[in-house]
């Protein structure tokens, strides 16, 4: 009898063990997809969002373009990178998940002089955003180059 119940409980701590790893299991799983989905939205949001795909266009070559679009949507977008700023801040992103999607267009951002024309570079409202470009640069200084100068290492 003693035995019987010995067994009887180790089934049954090994069924609940299990359903346990598994019901962990889908909460990580259902973690990522929520974390996917979210990307998504915003590099949905980056590449159609209105004036943001003119103004991505334009960054890559400080476009004297930039000045014709109207300040608050120049605004809008540096709100996005604090958005994104403050996603990867909280660790719901990854850096280089956030740097490989909008890093380089944050670091363009703030080399542009014709998109900042008329915006208080030194503004403290814009602290985030500049928090934002020093962590790609810095990611982008420790990380991207090293490998790129690795690869051109390998390639003589």
């Amino acid at each position: 009898m003693n035995i019987i119940n010995t067994f009887a409980v180790i089934i049954t701590s090994s069924i609940a063990v299990f359903t346990f790893l598994k019901a962990l299991m889908e909460y990580v799983k259902q973690g990522k997809l929520k974390r996917a989905e979210l990307m998504e939205k915003y590099r949905v949001k980056f590449s159609n969002g209105k004036y943001f795909a003119e103004i991505t266009r334009y960054i890559e070559e400080d476009d004297k373009r930039l000045k014709k679009i109207e300040r608050v949507y120049r605004y809008d977008y540096l709100c996005f990178f604090e958005e994104i700023s403050i996603l990867l801040n909280s660790g719901i992103f990854r850096k280089e998940i956030i740097y490989y999607f909008f890093g380089y267009y944050a670091i363009k951002t703030s080399e542009s002089k014709n998109f900042w024309f008329d915006i208080d570079v030194e503004s403290e409202y814009l602290q985030e955003f500049k928090r934002f470009v020093d962590t790609m640069r810095d990611y982008e200084d420790k990380v991207v180059r090293n490998k790129e100068i690795r690869m051109r290492m390998l390639k003589v």
